[in-house]
């Protein structure tokens, strides 16, 4: 019988000047169930294609919703539903050219978390915060308490509008920038300036950031999201070497490691019937003033009633893209950390699949296949750009399997679903504690991710120092503006909006200040690369 490794596509690379193939490399089958090229049975992928989903809906679905509160949305407004399949069909679409022309490694794509700080720095502006919900307002005279979404509501809607075409319009530009350093080869050229200090930089400030973000959804209802947080960590960490037999009635069952592979999706099924239980005793209240309001399952129920089966997310949906400076150079310091953060994740994912570093080509090839997805995504109005996700890199470490076929079943499987209305307004119910508490999940293992890079520096004085001043200076910063932001005046309102961005940012701050000191302090070079 033929061999079927012979019917695979070949991979090769370079590794100190001598090819090396990834069907010949020992090393691909180390410690590893499913290799880059193998194809587990088809029960196996659609299993883990389906965990590789779960894990990017709870960054899609959190990244929708600060999205759609930054710019207004009401919790049973449509938009919010439609602001997710966007989200969710370009992670498909990426996905699938990151795996098949990109780098070629199992990397999956999803929304780029970088984007968040800067958007939450924009929050914070007087001309971007929302109206209050309820507020007094004059009706022919008369003074009255009133919903002003109800009454205003297409003011509200153009007002939505507006606040996404400038944010597609910056990314537009901002990730145009990606496809221009990349088609030229800047991020290889350079890339010696990028030590591992600062990928692990990057990656821990962008966690620490956002994990207020987490904590905003799961203080809604701690009794949800303490046990739902704790269960993942408990399937992850405990019981990760637990197999069940499946089917039991068989005379030969298999063994399946459910907890290692399904981890997150048996703690969404145990947040949302947690939420379901208080929500049918009542333990919660259905006032909507209650800040509880949101843990209940029965909050957003018209939202599924009010999308429509299908949805087709285009170009041009919500309008125009429109250019403002301070946006666009809050999206161009996003773009910049999500390069560097791609970069350390290349080299994380090649390490974890056991194969060969990725060479200076396949690394533009991937930057170059995630700029043209940020502008896509710029176009259609996700307000976003699509990266390499850290947490499904770890999930390489917790399940073994590297194959690059359940990426790309899982990308199709994502298009398909976004293209379903009633299924991503489905899934966009998910209590907001158990969103909360998934994405704390999601970036505890970021953070993972971001303190594994440190494995290739030695952790001298000189290097910890470095990861020490640049992590206080990004939360220093950003905690000085938050607290005093009317420190900066210059007489100049963009220019105040401008520094209050920038420096407001801590996924900015924090990398800027590692990329210095790193190049600049006097230290060793390994393999061409500061951070010894």
């Amino acid at each position: 019988m033929e061999n079927n490794n012979s019917t695979r596509r070949k991979s090769s690379n370079k590794v100190d000047s001598k090819e090396v193939d990834y069907e010949e490399d020992p090393k691909l089958k180390y410690n590893l169930v499913y290799g880059v090229l193998e194809n587990p049975p088809i029960y196996v992928s659609l299993s883990l294609a389906v965990q590789n989903i779960l894990t990017l809906l709870a960054g899609a679905m959190g990244f929708a919703a600060v999205l759609a509160d930054l710019v207004c949305v009401d919790v049973t407004d449509p938009l919010r539903a439609q602001l997710f399949s966007t989200t969710v069909i370009l992670s498909g679409v990426a996905t699938v050219a990151q795996t098949s022309l990109g780098t070629r490694l199992p990397v999956f794509q999803g929304p780029s978390i970088s984007y968040l700080p800067p958007m939450l720095s924009i929050s914070r502006l007087d001309n971007w915060k929302c109206p209050p919900k309820y507020q007094t307002t004059y009706i022919n005279g008369s003074m009255v308490e009133a919903n002003t979404t109800i009454i205003s509501k297409h003011f509200t809607t153009e007002y939505q509008h507006k606040k996404l075409m400038i944010f597609s319009g910056s990314l537009v530009c901002a990730s145009f920038f990606e496809v221009v350093v990349a088609f030229f080869g800047i991020p290889g050229i350079f890339g010696r300036l990028v030590s591992p200090v600062t990928v692990s930089v990057t990656l821990i400030t962008i966690g620490l950031s956002l994990l207020e973000i987490a904590l905003k959804y799961s203080a809604l209802a701690p009794a949800v999201a303490i046990p739902t947080a704790v269960c993942a960590s408990l399937f992850i960490l405990y019981l990760n070497g637990v197999t069940l037999k499946f089917p039991p009635w068989s005379k030969k069952p298999k063994e399946i490691a459910i907890f290692r592979n399904y981890p997150l999706l048996l703690a969404v099924g145990i947040g949302w019937i947690l939420c379901y239980i208080f929500t049918v005793t009542n333990y919660y209240p259905s006032d909507p003033n209650s800040r509880s309001f949101n843990a209940r399952t029965d909050t957003k129920i018209d939202l599924i009633q009010r999308t429509p089966w299908f949805s087709f997310p285009y170009p041009g949906q919500y309008g125009p893209p429109k250019f403002q400076i301070a946006i666009f150079l809050g999206f161009l310091l996003s773009t910049i950390n999500s390069i560097i953060e791609s970069m350390g994740d290349y080299y994380a994912a090649s390490q974890l699949c056991a194969v060969p570093p990725p060479p200076r080509h396949a690394i533009n090839r991937g930057l170059f296949s995630e700029g043209l997805a940020g502008v896509l995504a710029g176009f259609m109005g996700a307000s976003h750009a699509t990266t390499s996700y850290s947490t499904h890199i770890a999930l390489i470490g917790i399940t073994k399997v590297a194959s690059r076929i359940v990426l790309n079943i899982a990308g199709v499987m994502v298009i398909i679903m976004a293209i379903l209305g009633k299924v991503a307004a489905s899934l966009a119910t998910i209590p907001d504690p158990v969103v909360g508490a998934i994405n704390f999940t999601g970036l505890t293992m970021m953070l993972s991710v971001g303190l594994t890079n440190l494995k290739k520096t030695a952790l001298n004085a000189r290097n910890t120092l470095i990861i020490g001043s640049a992590l206080g200076l990004s939360w220093v910063s950003s905690s000085w503006l938050y607290t005093y932001p009317n420190d900066i005046n210059t007489g100049n309102f963009e220019l105040d909006q401008i520094l209050k961005i920038v420096l407001g940012t801590q996924t900015f701050v924090g990398p800027l200040a590692a990329i210095f000191l790193d190049n600049t302090i006097p230290g060793l070079l390994y393999f061409g690369l500061r951070g010894t």
